[in-house]
């Protein structure tokens, strides 16, 4: 390496001295200062030669210089990636929470505790999951589980720090509900087994027979049985067969992709 820098100055030193004569080459009479206009071009290029020589041999005299640089940079570029990554996952986790503090002023005056999803049975549906807060939370059995898109589910069993929940597209019993619209009373099975790609299908049976119903209807849970509270949003009226017989409803919940939920830290005792 010290043999690159001598001989890096030494070349310097030899074009630094052709520049000086050059340089005095365009001092004095007129004749002379045409002289030295002819020349001026090439003492600029005298001083580009000068520098791009001693900057060649500094660069071979430095490579590993320049390959730590450039790992330092790679190692900061990567750093900034993963920083930034953070802080699109944050600005989404926070929109998702700022969803779900807008539905608990809609709900009346429950009491809430936010939880986050951090497990769920074999599938690709949420149709039992885990949530992060048990019996050292308040939680107990029978709470329900909303998010802002609607009714959830319900808690079936509780543990420690955690605590599992049936979704109602696993709920078999039903969920007592009611067409906004027309007030008729019904309710709502899941069909766990027939989701579809996109849309979250439930069944909506028991409709009296002069039921006024039509796609488009919202249904909300109607409080019969004491088990849901009164005016959760389950999901809206998608089919609707001939005779009535057959009526099917899209529920607003993303069940394939839930990540924050509610719980109503309140138990609702079962009516008979």
């Amino acid at each position: 390496m010290r043999i690159f820098e001598d001989k890096a100055l030494m070349i310097t030193l030899i074009l630094l001295v052709v520049l000086v004569v050059l340089l005095f080459a365009n001092v004095g009479s007129s004749d002379e200062s045409i002289i030295g206009r002819w020349i001026a071009p090439l003492q600029q290029k005298l001083y580009a030669a000068a520098n791009n020589v001693g900057q060649a041999f500094r660069m071979a005299a430095e490579p590993n210089a320049l390959a730590e640089e450039n790992l330092r940079l790679r190692e900061n570029v990567a750093e900034l990636t993963a920083e930034l990554r953070e802080m699109e996952e944050l600005k989404k986790e926070n929109e998702r929470l700022t969803e779900l503090l807008n539905v608990k002023g809609s709900l009346g005056s429950y009491d809430y505790l936010t939880a986050r999803v951090i497990g769920k049975a074999p599938g690709s549906w949420f149709a039992e999951f885990t949530v992060n807060v048990g019996e050292e939370d308040g939680i107990r059995e029978g709470m329900i589980v909303i998010t802002e898109d609607g009714l959830v589910g319900k808690i079936t069993a509780v543990h420690s720090t955690y605590s599992k929940v049936m979704s109602i597209i696993e709920i078999t019993s039903g969920v007592p509900a009611m067409l906004e619209r027309s007030r008729d009373t019904c309710v709502v099975k899941g069909r766990a087994s027939e989701l579809g790609d996109t849309d979250t299908l439930l069944d909506l049976e028991y409709l009296p027979v002069a039921a006024d119903v039509m796609p488009g209807d919202k249904v909300i849970t109607s409080g019969h049985g004491g088990v849901f509270p009164k005016g959760l949003i389950i999901g809206t009226v998608a089919e609707v067969s001939a005779d009535m017989s057959d009526v099917r409803i899209v529920s607003g919940v993303d069940f394939a992709h839930l990540e924050e939920v509610t719980i109503i830290t309140t138990v609702f005792e079962e009516v008979d």
